[in-house]
């Protein structure tokens, strides 16, 4: 995925997250691209720049997933997933 197409949909989830409380209609695709940033910086191979997190504002994004203002109530399995996801990246 290039920078340019993961700032669209990092700037669609946080929309989202804004006004319905989940990533959206590309919630899934969000969800796999996080996760398999985690991993690959678990590994210690991170699979972006930083210049590209900042660009992509990937940054605003985990910290919006982790702002409890934005979270649905009830919270659904799969957001719960994303929280530990973010929670994870952000530590890393």
């Amino acid at each position: 995925m290039n920078a340019d197409s993961m700032l669209i949909l990092c700037d669609e989830a946080r929309a989202a997250l804004r006004a319905t409380k989940s990533l959206g209609p590309n919630g899934a695709k969000i969800s796999r691209m996080l996760e398999v940033i985690v991993k690959d910086e678990e590994r210690g191979a991170p699979c972006i720049a930083f210049s590209t997190v900042l660009f992509a504002r990937l940054d605003k994004l985990v910290a919006d997933l982790l702002d409890p203002a934005f979270r649905p109530s009830p919270i659904p399995l799969r957001f719960r997933v994303d929280l530990s996801i973010a929670d994870a990246l952000q530590r890393l």
